[in-house]
């Protein structure tokens, strides 16, 4: 049965912003909130529309065409956040399809760095994949190093810093994605690594290793969305080969990974030995693909040496998705020490932090209390 979440206290919510975090797994994309898209659209005159088919691909019978259209801020959100009864890809394009001029990726860059201000949140790690991005007639080159720009004028309005990790599509011809890594090459020392995300089922990691291979000995940090959507085997063979092959620095969902022992390998030790960080996204996870937070076992993997982290994966997109309370309710789950070792962790194993932003977060977090 599933466990039912609820609405954290104010309170709660406000003790949690007040602790240093970094939020190591959140995408652009996915975390702009529902009336910066809204006031987006409006400004330039444009509906938003609910899609003509559902989840399941089945026409959805509307009165009229005016019943389509996404009148209000609160309507984008229920239409955001009802990704059971719509395709992902629909749900997404509402964000995406603003963001594919210059002009446009400046102002989700303020939206996003705004958020994360509202949030209390100072330093993130964000990712977004910039072949989605080229409707307009941006080059991957062009997106990428516009977004850099975006985010670094972001940066000096609203005091958030941001570093960009870029997403491949698993779903993606594997030759294009070797041409999208050679195009995130050019920008080694100002991105702070690859990621490999959407669609798992029938999309194997290892259909994607030339293209990371080509950032072996780099300064490009790899991670990789695994473990997450497929059946219980199929998500524990996905992690054992990104754990063998992939050389990553972080790993994301990896749901089973608490299981630990697979044909013969160890990958709790596997991720210790490799000192790889977990992006956990325990509400995001628990929209999908588990019954309660404590599915995840996240206690444990933290006891057994791995470093856990708490993240929103994508907090526009579904309730109670804003890391604060991510955290009250995995504070309300494993205690006070379990929360604290995760911000520790998330600030130890930053990839976007300078040592003296490092040391300063981690004082702060020696200083904190709920």
């Amino acid at each position: 049965m599933k466990t039912i979440l609820s609405q954290p206290e104010k309170s709660k919510i406000k003790a949690m912003m007040s602790l240093p975090v970094v939020p190591l797994h959140i995408h652009w994309d996915g975390s702009v909130p529902a009336a910066s898209i809204y006031n987006f659209y409006a400004k330039k005159n444009e509906h938003l529309f609910l899609p003509e088919r559902d989840f399941f691909g089945n026409v959805i019978k509307y009165r009229g065409e005016g019943d389509r259209i996404i009148d209000s801020p609160e309507k984008l959100m229920t239409f955001q956040q009802d990704m059971r009864k719509y395709n992902i890809t629909d749900v997404f394009l509402s964000s995406i399809n603003m963001m594919q001029t210059k002009e446009d990726l400046f102002a989700m860059a303020f939206a996003h760095c705004s958020y994360l201000r509202s949030q209390n949140t100072r330093f993130a790690e964000t990712r977004f994949a910039p072949q989605y991005h080229t409707k307009a007639g941006l080059s991957i080159e062009e997106i990428i190093s516009i977004s850099l720009d975006a985010f670094q004028k972001a940066f000096e309005q609203t005091g958030v810093k941001v570093g960009l990790i870029l997403s491949l599509d698993r779903g993606s011809d594997p030759v294009y994605t070797e041409d999208l890594v050679r195009e995130f090459l050019k920008f080694e020392g100002r991105i702070l690594g690859i990621d490999l995300a959407c669609e798992e089922t029938l999309n194997p990691p290892e259909k994607h290793l030339k293209a990371f291979e080509l950032t072996f000995d780099t300064e490009i940090k790899r991670t990789v969305h695994t473990g997450e959507m497929c059946t219980q085997e199929e998500n524990l063979d996905n992690i054992l080969v990104v754990l063998k092959q992939f050389r990553l620095s972080g790993i994301g969902h990896a749901i089973p990974l608490w299981k630990s022992s697979h044909k013969g390998s160890d990958m709790i030790e596997m991720m210790i030995e490799q000192d790889i960080r977990l992006e956990s996204n325990p509400v995001s996870n628990y929209n999908f693909f588990i019954e309660s937070l404590d599915d995840l076992h996240l206690d444990r993997l933290l006891d057994a040496g791995i470093k856990v982290t708490l993240n929103s994966d994508d907090p526009a997109m579904w309730k109670y998705g804003d890391n604060a309370c991510v955290m009250s309710f995995m504070y309300d789950l494993y205690g006070k020490e379990f929360l604290f070792r995760t911000c520790r962790n998330s600030i130890e194993s930053s990839w976007l932090l300078n040592d003296k932003e490092r040391a300063a977060l981690l004082s702060e977090l020696e200083c904190s209390d709920l």
